[in-house]
């Protein structure tokens, strides 16, 4: 029977320990998504991300790129939409 207390004491640490890592990482998502993009922040995320290596930096700009490609894309495809839909509500 201390075999089984052993275990199942075990298994609950381990799962705490896994409950723990994982409120950690939502954590992080959820500040990462709640900050505003970089060209935003300027030097006041420099400070948080200087902690961050040359790697994840490199990634994120790289990101913020398509980021910035993707929404100019899609504001494009907007106006294409709103002057087809001008065209649809105004025929000849």
């Amino acid at each position: 029977m201390a075999a089984s207390g052993k275990a199942y004491n075990m298994f609950n640490v381990q799962e705490a320990e896994f409950w723990k890592q994982r409120v950690e990482r939502e954590n992080l998502h959820a500040s990462l998504r709640s900050m505003p993009a970089l060209s935003d922040v300027g030097s006041a995320l420099g400070s948080k991300v200087s902690g961050a290596s040359s790697s994840t930096r490199s990634k994120i700009e790289h990101l913020e790129t398509m980021l910035h490609e993707e929404r100019s894309k899609r504001k494009a495809l907007e106006r294409k939409l709103d002057a087809l839909e001008r065209i649809v509500a105004n025929p000849l």
